[in-house]
């Protein structure tokens, strides 16, 4: 049972420098030295157990080692892949869902083109490059696999016995939050000052909006 002196704390936001993608909250008044406790929690807690949406798994026609030249391409598949998993994404419904895009002639494939058209997959950072063609004559075939989970999950987990041959495995960070901070400092209840006052800042990727994110901490596992 908690005590009846005891101080619970309170959730407010702060709206300065507020963004679809930024949010400070202060929360207070607690304890002396539960703010501390708690702000580690926050954050452990909002880094690694909301759930998201990654690209998992690329197959390009005819390229057959993740290592390869892709003709008519100034990138390689090994950079091409390390840019897809900087593809911010969600999902609206379903668990993972398998697409074909089909690129042709010169200029850039960002995600915004990769992701035009999915109804169940949203891209959140739409001009970001994924390659760069050179060549008018260049025709490319990607077969797309994304996700949703939770956390860092490893290529590895991913891999299937039955693949088509060419598929890589990407390693996924299914996190919609990229940052948090926190800030504790001393607080005011009546003419004591012997409490804490969290400062909370968190940072999305544009999937979640941090007011949207905070109440996902009472429902953490």
């Amino acid at each position: 049972m908690i005590s009846e002196d005891f101080v619970i704390p309170t959730w407010v936001k702060i709206e300065d420098g507020f963004t679809d993608t930024y949010a400070r909250f202060a929360v207070e008044p607690f304890e002396r030295g539960y703010g501390t406790t708690v702000g580690n929690s926050m954050r452990r807690v909002l880094l690694a157990s909301l759930s998201g949406a990654a690209v998992t798994a690329v197959r390009f026609e005819n390229i057959t080692h993740e290592f390869s030249a892709i003709p008519g391409v100034h990138e390689d598949l090994t950079t091409v892949v390390l840019n897809l998993k900087q593809c911010e994404l969600s999902m609206t419904e379903g668990d993972s869902i398998i697409f074909t895009h089909v690129f042709k002639g010169v200029g850039e494939l960002t995600a915004g083109d990769l992701f035009a058209g999915q109804d169940k997959a949203v891209c959140h950072n739409p001009d970001h490059v994924l390659l760069t063609s050179t060549n008018k004559t260049t025709k490319l075939e990607l077969e797309i696999k994304v996700a949703r989970g939770r956390g860092y999950v490893t290529a590895d987990k991913f891999e299937l016995d039955h693949a088509p041959l060419g598929t890589v495995y990407l390693d996924a960070n299914f996190s919609p939050i990229t940052k948090v901070n926190f800030l504790v400092e001393d607080a005011r209840v009546g003419q004591t000052t012997d409490y804490d006052r969290l400062l909370l800042d968190i940072w999305t990727n544009g999937a979640i909006a941090p007011e949207d994110a905070v109440p996902h901490l009472q429902h953490a596992r």
